[in-house]
């Protein structure tokens, strides 16, 4: 639950804050959830997360899911039909979701909910402290 936790903070920083989506007149917030499981454990929590932040499905957010049943090789269709949808983020479950996700779309934010205890060793962040952007420079050369 912390980690998902976590997921909804990191997708706050890509969404604008609830009053700014309300001056926006109408905006709805497409989210995407991976999973490569059968069943929808943590989106739940996330839903609850963002509408703790504000987005109210479907009022300014629209939460689309896809789940693999367990079916790995179903990954690449199910972010692919996400990123055709129009989701402005995605939310990954598992390092096997995310790495998916990081290489269906290069433009796509992608917030992994729990997964690799190494982000950075699986390709999937640049370093922990930037995880979106490049690493930072190094400063003796």
């Amino acid at each position: 639950m912390k980690r998902l936790a976590a997921a909804v903070f990191g997708l706050a920083l890509f969404a604008a804050p609830p009053a700014a989506a309300a001056q926006a007149a109408g905006k709805v917030y497409r989210v995407g959830f991976l999973a490569p499981g059968p069943t929808p454990v943590n989106v739940a929590a996330l839903r609850e997360g963002l509408r703790e932040l504000g987005y109210v499905e479907p009022t300014n957010l629209i939460v689309e899911t896809r789940w693999g049943d367990g079916r790995l090789d179903r990954l690449p269709e199910l972010v692919a039909d996400l990123v055709r949808f129009g989701i402005e983020v995605i939310v990954t479950d598992s390092t096997a979701a995310a790495l998916a996700a990081k290489d269906a779309t290069t433009t796509i934010p992608v917030v992994m909910g729990t997964g690799s205890s190494d982000p950075v060793g699986r390709g999937l962040a640049a370093s922990i402290a930037r995880p979106g952007g490049p690493p930072p420079s190094d400063p003796a050369g």
